[in-house]
Formats: structure tokens, C-alpha cells, sequence
């Protein structure tokens, strides 16, 4: 557990919903390149990702899971059509996931998933990303509604 996954420094979902589709895409990108890496000897299906406040609590998800922030992914293993065995699906974790995923990486057989998340810490970048990207947008809209206008006589 990492300084920034404590009870002390848990921080509320982004304000900004820019911030969380983005953070959701930084998840997927290192998601799928480490699936691609280390679980390619698998059909690897994803059960959840970004969730809204709502959902969290209607399926008794974590009240600050880092879903809410877009920095989670849950994921089954399924081999030729079928779904992995709790045992082997412990195996791959214990031996591929838990080492190799960069963030932190939790088995949850009694909810039918494998749960990984990158730092909360990403959430501090990538809301100024998404102000940046905002205002890099927002900027030459409000010059064409300050500009003047003359006025015809």
C-alpha cells in the first residue's frame, strides 16, 4: 500500500468529469498494454471500469473506490469461451498480476473479479490536464463572444 492509498489521504472523485474520463483512459492505455504483455495466454474480459457515485453504492462498492475516479479496472480470465477456475485465476493473479501490474492489485474471488487501480496520485496531473485541455478550447470561444462588434448606422 502506497502513501497515497491511505485512509488520510483518500481524496473525493474529480469535480471536473473531463478529469475522470481521462484518468479512465490512462487506466485503459496501461490496462491493455499489460494484458497484451502478460496475460495474452488469455481472454481477458472487462467487468468494470469508471462508475458513477450512484452505481458504486447500489452494487456495495468502496464509498471512495478509485472506480469513482476512472483509475480502476475489474477483469475475468476466460480460456477457449470458458471462464479460468477460482484456482487458476488465483495462480495468474499471485504470479503475474500482483508482481508485474503498476499500481495496486487485489483478488476478489467472492466478487468475482480481479480488481487493479493506478495511484490516486494521478488524479492531481491529470485535472490539470483536463483544465488545460479546457481552457486551451474554452479560450478561443470567449475571445469570439468578447470581441467587439460595430455597430452599423
Amino acid at each position: 500500500m502506497s502513501f497515497f492509498d491511505t485512509p488520510e489521504t483518500q481524496i473525493a472523485p474529480p469535480a471536473f468529469p473531463l478529469t475522470a474520463r481521462i484518468n479512465q483512459a490512462i487506466t485503459d492505455f496501461y490496462f491493455d498494454r499489460f494484458a497484451t504483455k502478460y496475460l495474452s495466454g488469455y481472454e481477458v474480459r472487462k467487468t468494470s471500469g469508471l462508475r458513477e457515485a450512484d452505481h458504486n453504492a447500489e452494487i456495495g462498492g468502496e464509498p471512495n473506490s478509485a472506480h469513482l475516479h476512472g483509475l480502476a479496472i475489474d477483469f475475468q480470465l476466460w480460456k477457449a469461451g470458458a471462464r479460468v477456475s477460482p484456482a487458476e485465476e488465483a495462480r495468474v493473479f499471485d504470479q503475474v498480476v500482483k508482481p508485474a501490474w503498476p499500481g495496486y492489485a487485489q483478488n476478489e474471488p467472492d466478487k468475482n473479479h480481479i480488481h487493479v487501480n493506478l495511484s490516486r496520485q494521478i488524479t492531481i496531473s491529470t485535472g490539470l490536464t483536463s483544465l488545460a485541455v479546457f481552457g486551451f478550447i474554452a479560450v478561443p470561444v470567449v475571445k469570439i463572444f468578447l470581441k467587439p462588434h460595430r455597430s452599423r448606422k
